[in-house]
């Protein structure tokens, strides 16, 4: 790594807890922490099998993505209007691209998957568009000004579909997100999709929506409402319905295990659940406390019970989720546990992992 992301690693928390200087592994004077990569040397007998097959142009990377967008379009809109719309989204996603690869840090990090992962997003949003679209005309009305402004404001539910995935999958691992949000809306802002009132319009829409979902989730007395509290349910929900592993970090006091606490208790029971909630999957949260002596094996037995109980349980209404609570300090065990979640979250396996961060 370089050495600004190293620090920054150090910083978060996550697998960092402590500095490099106190590191007991190291690599010549480099603490092995400090690698990106952990690996064994490659045998004499098989160098020859090495193939480099490098990065994706970005022309040929914008040919996958248009062909993906164009699954999409057909799966969620009617087909005489897929070329409308086809190169404004194939354009926004390209563009999200290559602003994440142009970071300095971790959130560089992106491949095709991001892109899958964010049409996928929008497909599940656009399905329940029919439910959530009422409810964030209502929050708008309470939220907004004058009737004619709100009109205005009002997003089709394509444009709200693609501003929320992009929300999950690109906007929420940054942490300064205006030049993101001013990047997409300059392609936004244009037809068909045709955004208005300035980038500020797709955080409105975003959080919008991470109000709506905490209000269907009928919070108890005496909770706050905060920021991070909305967001972190609105991702929790998200992921946990669509197999995407999420983690938080994030310092002490700033929601996320009142954020689990508040879903596992809500999303428990179908009965006690609003219109919208009834649509989503019912949620079994097992836990796992993280410490730097957890071993692969514990890990590993965690998610074959979570596998066993989604099993016996309709995969289209119940959705088991691993827990793994501070799972930072596991990165320190001598054992590497970490590196069973490789394989398992691969298999689609739902988990949510939370570290603080110093």
């Amino acid at each position: 790594h370089q050495p600004d992301m190293i620090r920054r690693l150090e910083a978060a928390g996550l697998g960092y807890a402590n500095h490099g200087s106190e590191a007991d592994e190291i690599f010549g004077h480099t603490p092995m922490r400090h690698l990106v990569y952990r690996v064994r040397p490659l045998p004499e007998s098989m160098q020859k099998l090495v193939w480099d097959f490098g990065q994706l142009k970005p022309e040929t990377e914008k040919l996958y993505i248009e062909q993906l967008v164009k699954q999409f379009l057909k799966d969620t809109i009617l087909t005489s209007n897929i070329e409308r719309h086809l190169q404004q989204v194939t354009d926004v996603l390209a563009a999200s691209q290559a602003f994440m690869r142009q970071r300095k840090d971790e959130c560089s990090f992106v491949s095709i998957r991001d892109v899958e992962r964010t049409l996928c997003v929008a497909k599940w949003f656009y399905e329940l568009h029919e439910d959530l679209g009422p409810l964030l005309d209502i929050a708008r009305a309470r939220l907004g000004g004058s009737s004619s402004k709100l009109k205005r404001k009002r997003l089709s539910a394509l444009a709200t579909s693609i501003v929320l995935a992009l929300g999950v999958c690109y906007q929420a691992r940054l942490q300064d997100r205006h030049p993101y949000r001013h990047c997409i809306y300059e392609i936004l802002r244009q037809t068909p999709l045709s955004l208005p009132d300035g980038s500020e319009v797709i955080d409105n829409e975003i959080c919008l929506c991470q109000q709506v979902f905490l209000d269907e989730l009928k919070l108890p007395p005496g909770i706050g409402r905060s920021r991070a509290l909305c967001e972190n349910v609105f991702m929790m929900v998200v992921c946990i319905n669509l197999k995407i592993p999420l983690f938080l970090v994030g310092k002490p006091g700033s929601s996320k295990n009142l954020a689990k606490d508040v879903i596992k208790t809500a999303m428990r029971d179908t009965e006690n659940r609003s219109t919208l909630f009834r649509k989503l999957k019912q949620v079994q949260m097992l836990s796992y406390q993280c410490s730097k002596k957890s071993t692969a094996t514990s890990i590993i037995k965690l998610f074959q019970r979570a596998e066993r109980i989604q099993e016996t349980q309709d995969s289209n209404t119940f959705a088991a989720c691993v827990v793994l609570d501070e799972v930072g300090l596991a990165e320190d065990s001598p054992h590497m546990p970490l590196k069973a979640l490789h394989p398992l979250l691969d298999e689609g396996t739902r988990a949510v992992g939370y570290s603080e961060n110093s």
